[in-house]
C-alpha cells in the first residue's frame, strides 16, 4: 500500500527515506492543505510506481532489522 507520512518527528522522514518514498512525507509544522494533496494526488496517481519502490526496499530494511536483533541480543548475552 503506499504510503504518505505526516511526520511529526525526524524519525518519520528517515523511515520514509528508508523506503525510497521520503518525497511522499510531510513535516507536521509544514503541513497545510495544498501542499499534503501535492503529495496526496502524486501517490494516488501512481499507487504502482510506490509500491514497487516500497516493496523493492524491503528485503535491505528487513535484513537491518535482523542485523541490529542479532547486535542487541549479543549485547544481552555479554
Amino acid at each position: 500500500v503506499p504510503t504518505i507520512a505526516i511526520a511529526y518527528q525526524e524519525k518519520s522522514n528517515q523511515f520514509m527515506k528508508s523506503f525510497g518514498v521520503r518525497e511522499n512525507s510531510i513535516n507536521l509544522k509544514e503541513l497545510e492543505e495544498e501542499a499534503f494533496m501535492e503529495i496526496f494526488d502524486r501517490v494516488i496517481s501512481n499507487p504502482e510506481k510506490y509500491s514497487l519502490k516500497e516493496r523493492e526496499s524491503l528485503d535491505e530494511i528487513v535484513a537491518k532489522a535482523e542485523e541490529n536483533n542479532k547486535l542487541l541480543f549479543d549485547l544481552i548475552k555479554k
